[in-house]
């Protein structure tokens, strides 16, 4: 299938020490414009300093305007999924903890004078505060995506956020979130599980709707509903395997089938049902060249096409995340998260595409 690359652009790069930007949504908004948010305002992967940052365009995604902060809780909100039903944006994020915050730190080969701001930030977090935000969160807006309430916490996690079926109601599909700190819901077992989310937030209980694959780790889910089924893709991954796996539910979410392989090399997926009736694949590979991919399926999600590269000019391996909308012309916006150069800190940067049919 011929595609065409229309534009690629930059929404968010560096201007300073806290000028990292990861794991980004984008959203068609029912007024046409566009919004896009992710996890900025970092200085690294993992920092303690993120927040929710966004922006929005009213011409298709070809400009965009004044980046501004959507949450900003004491932890350090990762990922940024967003969802709108009805005249309300769902806005997804994940939390984790001091000690975990410790113990990734310890990791790297940060100096002790990089790392002391990082100290002195945790050590201004109360107990208090990390158990009320510990965790994925779940915020909502009225106003267009511009002001968010406090979020409230849930036991799963994804990077794209909850799922709105073609009936309007809304399903959230997720990991279970573990940490090393207590939080103020219960811990699940391991797995991908399922709850229903009611217009004003309230959540369901999780239901569990795949066991962990083996001895890989099972992670980072996407779904979308096709109409006669819903489209789960699922990160797959353990040394020298990062793939996707796919199920399908044919009762609206309530159960799944048992994963299987797509064989691509690459991960994490994001799906997109297109006005034409295509379902758009998105994801990057974390391998020289380093590209984000796009794959078409023309039947309803049950095979698709070959890959097409949208972007291979990435530096390095940090990069990927790619999540796709459609503007009001029908062409494609994609976005995702890489350095420009290697001295950069990571930019949010995107893809206009058009598929010839």
């Amino acid at each position: 299938m011929k595609t065409t690359i229309l534009k690629r652009g930059v929404i968010s790069k560096e201007t300073g020490k806290y000028s990292y930007n990861g794991w980004p949504s984008v959203l068609t908004k029912s007024d046409g414009s566009l919004i896009c948010a992710w996890s900025g305002m970092r200085t690294a992967h993992v920092d303690p300093f993120g927040k929710v940052v966004a922006s929005q365009s009213t011409d298709g995604g070809y400009t965009w305007g004044e980046n501004y902060i959507a949450l900003n809780t004491p932890l350090d909100d990762r990922d940024a999924g967003l969802t709108q039903s009805g005249d309300t944006i769902y806005l997804t994020s994940f939390n984790n903890s001091r000690k975990q915050q410790e113990i990734y730190a310890s990791w790297s080969n940060k100096t002790p004078e990089v790392l002391q701001p990082y100290w002195d930030y945790l050590a201004s977090v109360s107990d208090e505060q990390e158990k009320r935000f510990l965790g994925p969160t779940l915020s909502l807006s009225t106003d267009g995506g511009f002001t968010f309430t406090t979020p409230e916490v849930m036991p799963i996690t994804c990077p794209h956020g909850v799922m709105k079926k073609q009936d309007g109601s809304l399903l959230m599909i997720g990991r279970a979130f573990k940490d090393s700190a207590p939080a103020s819901f219960e811990y699940l077992p391991e797995g991908i599980y399922a709850m229903d989310i009611a217009p004003d937030g309230t959540q369901s209980t999780p239901r569990l709707i795949v066991q962990p694959i083996e001895d890989y780790l099972t992670c980072e889910p996407h779904a979308v509903d096709l109409g006669d089924k819903i489209l789960l893709g699922i990160r797959v991954e353990k040394q020298g395997v990062f793939t996707i796996y796919h199920s399908y539910s044919y009762d609206g979410g309530q159960t799944f089938t048992k994963p299987v392989p797509t064989g691509y090399d690459g991960s994490p997926p994001h799906y997109l049902l297109h006005s034409s009736g295509l379902v758009v694949l998105t994801y990057a590979r974390r391998k020289a060249p380093f590209p984000h991919i796009a794959r078409i399926s023309t039947d309803g999600g049950v095979t698709f096409g070959e890959e097409i590269v949208l972007c291979d000019s990435a530096p390095d391996s940090d990069i990927g995340y790619p999540c796709t909308a459609e503007n009001s012309d029908g062409d494609l916006v994609t976005v995702f998260y890489k350095k420009g150069t290697p001295n950069q800190l990571n930019s949010i940067e995107y893809v206009i595409w058009r598929i010839e049919q």
